[in-house]
């Protein structure tokens, strides 16, 4: 068996139904971490199956809008970037684009 360790990695999702969803996959030492975030906005949490790590995911629409609501102006990752105005489309919240540095 090949031992990784895993950094942080999240997505906000678009299924081809229209459905979205949030995943976050982080180190299993940082469990703690994302059992603080499903506590605020639900979801739910499994370990990775071959890698020390969890992920943590969000599907449930009330969830979706509250985290959209919260990280909403604060994504400044281009790939990111477009995922949220996918999900902020759907969801039909208006987009906050990050400030730019001078």
């Amino acid at each position: 068996m090949v031992s990784r360790t895993y950094r942080c990695d999240g997505s906000l999702l678009v299924s081809k139904a229209g459905y979205t969803s949030c995943e976050i996959t982080m180190a299993l030492v940082d469990e703690h971490a994302l059992h603080q975030i499903k506590q605020k906005l639900g979801g739910s949490i499994k370990k990775r199956a071959g890698v020390k790590a969890i992920r943590y995911r969000l599907h449930h629409k009330e969830g979706m809008i509250t985290l959209i609501e919260r990280i909403n102006g604060n994504i400044r990752h281009s790939a990111r970037l477009e995922q949220l105005r996918k999900v902020c489309l759907i969801l039909n919240i208006p987009i906050i684009y990050p400030n730019t540095f001078l």
